[in-house]
Order: structure tokens, then C-alpha cells, then sequence
């Protein structure tokens, strides 16, 4: 085998490796999105409001009325 055709051969390779990462890199992505609209709805299920005021609520915060803060609470 030349040199080029093991040059060839490693790009072949080396492509196919990167596909197979991509992939594994999307299913991640699609994880990720999936466990955070897990969190999202146990989030809004554990809030004891009628739906209306839940409604009016998401309204305000995505008009941008409400600011919104991030906290980070460390479970005792």
C-alpha cells in the first residue's frame, strides 16, 4: 500500500469516527432537551396555582414584566 492510499484510507476512517461522534453528540443533545422538559414540568407541577394564574404568570415572564433570577439552593 502507497502512502497515499493509507493517507486515503485514515481520512476514511477518521470521517467515519466523526460521524459516529456527531450522532452520539445529537443523541446527547436529545437527552439533555428531554430531561430539562422533565424538569420544566415537574417544576410547574409542584407549583399549586389554578391554571389561569399559571397562564397569566408565563405570560408576564415571557413579556419580560418579571425578571428572572437564577438561584442555586444547596439541599441540607
Amino acid at each position: 500500500m502507497s502512502k497515499y492510499e493509507r493517507v486515503c484510507e485514515e481520512i476514511s476512517l477518521t470521517e467515519k469516527k466523526l460521524n459516529s461522534i456527531k450522532a452520539k453528540l445529537k443523541k446527547l443533545y436529545e437527552s439533555k432537551t428531554e430531561l430539562e422538559n422533565v424538569e420544566i414540568v415537574n417544576a410547574v407541577r409542584e407549583i399549586v396555582v389554578d391554571g389561569a394564574d399559571l397562564m397569566a404568570f408565563l405570560s408576564e415572564l415571557k413579556a419580560g414584566k418579571i425578571a428572572k433570577t437564577k438561584e442555586i439552593k444547596a439541599d441540607e
